[in-house]
């Protein structure tokens, strides 16, 4: 079974979105859904804010023990390449 974490947000507008990530062998599947909209997207832009609530999210599952180490390394190491940053540099806030 594939590990998926899922939470939703309310957005600027005041509709609900959801947001699901599963993990798919090296990488990350996002999928996103609007209270509003029947469908799922697969494909909308990440934005920095995505990227903050999924880091939050595997930090507080993993020190739940619900995620393993590898899941949280595994995300930080996908941000920093989409970012444009060397794997294991550190982000500056």
């Amino acid at each position: 079974m594939r590990k998926m974490m899922c939470w939703t947000e309310k957005l600027e507008d005041g509709v609900k979105r959801e947001i699901r990530v599963s993990f798919h062998g090296k990488g990350l599947r996002w999928q996103w859904k609007r209270s509003d909209e029947p469908a799922w997207v697969y494909d909308a832009p990440l934005t920095t804010a995505d990227w903050d609530s999924l880091e939050a999210l595997a930090d507080n599952w993993y020190t739940r023990q619900r995620l393993p180490r590898e899941h949280v390394d595994r995300i930080r190491r996908i941000r920093s390449e989409m970012e444009g940053a060397a794997p294991g540099e550190k982000q500056k806030p």
